[in-house]
């Protein structure tokens, strides 16, 4: 039997320096169940992002018999796997759709103003990155850790122009202008 709480928009005291948080996004109680009731063996997962507000996502999932140990861990975890996010203008620079597991997660840059259209776990991963424009719409499974893992792909995926102009080895006129 599990059982879930999601605790979404408030960043958890740390190390973080300014602009730079820890968002949890789930956490799972594991109980087993036995032959006399219930037994709650020394099973907390907690999955948690690391972003610094300027581009910068990491995912990470703990394990643990406390929340905070589990919270550092996933922490920790968190800040081995960061990725950098190509932000223009607090928007992605294009379309983007990924699909991991069951979650199919779509991502498009929106104009200045329109704000963060996202729910649920997507949300706290585009607020952590620091996007503040953009649409993003979850198909599929609502899964929180397929959600977030699909979502940090699909940031993963983006690229900037100089990027393509760079790896195709043309100039900034050349990607515009074909």
């Amino acid at each position: 039997c599990l059982s879930t709480g999601i605790l979404i928009a408030e960043p958890v005291a740390g190390e973080a320096g300014p602009g730079e948080g820890t968002l949890v996004i789930l956490q799972v109680f594991v109980r087993e169940m036995v032959h006399i009731g219930v037994r709650i063996p020394p099973g907390l997962y907690d999955e948690g992002v690391v972003g610094d507000g300027k581009g910068v996502i990491g995912w990470g999932l703990g394990k643990a018999g406390e929340v905070t140990a589990a919270i550092q861990k996933g922490t920790d975890s968190a800040k081995k796997n960061l990725v950098k996010v190509p932000i223009l203008k607090g928007t992605i620079p294009h379309e983007v759709e990924v699909r991991f597991g069951g979650a199919h997660v779509l991502l498009k840059p929106a104009a200045a103003g329109t704000g963060l259209k996202a729910g649920g776990a997507m949300r706290a991963v585009l607020e952590s990155v620091g996007v503040v424009d953009v649409i993003a719409k979850s198909k599929g499974s609502s899964n929180p850790h397929n959600l977030v893992k699909a979502t940090i792909e699909a940031l993963g995926q983006l690229r900037d122009a100089y990027t393509v102009a760079g790896e195709r080895g043309v100039s900034m006129d050349k990607v515009f202008n074909g």
